[in-house]
């Protein structure tokens, strides 16, 4: 059976470097998928509109490119970045992980405090010229800070109801680290999960 792997966290948190090394090592022939950039990818001016301001995707739009990505994966193992980002995204990722025959093997949460991730965030502007105003960063940073004890008690299963797939394991990792003990921490233990299934 295939794989998924998720990674969320703030803005700045490290999730696409963690991603994106992840996709190197450990899933040579999978896909990498990041939420925010297939939103982006739908060119919906009113979805921009939403995103520019630090606003979360509607719903419908995020089903719709994470059903994409999956139908893409065919199979693949896939790293999740950015999603899940607050309680209703587990029940609703495990109903499409069902649908493609996937097993959601670990969820990663970066942890990274505010005045790390702000520099992450301009830093990664004069690096590429994407630039996040500083307002749609706070309001996005306190989104996820809101939504995070609701989203870990999700997936943990405390209390809440059963997803469509088991649980994945639940990590959180240190986003203040550098990158490579960052990565070199989560394929530790996805490949100990690996070894267990």
């Amino acid at each position: 059976m295939s794989f998924v792997v998720s990674a969320a966290g703030p803005p700045g948190a490290g999730k696409t470097t963690l991603c994106a090394r992840l996709a190197k090592k450990e899933f040579l022939d999978g896909l990498h998928g990041s939420c925010g950039s297939l939103l982006h990818a739908l060119g919906d001016p009113k979805l921009e509109t939403i995103l520019a301001r630090g606003d979360l995707a509607p719903e419908h739009y995020v089903e719709r490119v994470i059903e994409r990505l999956f139908e893409e994966a065919n199979g693949k193992p896939v790293m999740l970045e950015g999603v899940p980002r607050h309680a209703g995204h587990p029940a609703m990722l495990a109903k499409i992980l069902a649908r493609w025959g996937y097993t959601w093997l670990v969820h990663f949460n970066l942890y990274c405090p505010h005045q790390t991730a702000l520099a992450r965030v301009h830093a990664r502007a004069t690096e590429n010229g994407k630039r996040m105003d500083d307002d749609a960063f706070e309001k996005r940073y306190g989104i996820y800070q809101k939504s995070l004890p609701g989203l870990n008690a999700m997936i943990k299963g405390e209390g809440l109801p059963d997803l469509a797939v088991p649980r994945p394991a639940f990590h959180k990792l240190d986003g203040r680290n550098y990158p490579d003990m960052v990565a070199n921490e989560a394929m530790k233990i996805i490949h100990e999960l690996r070894r267990a299934a």
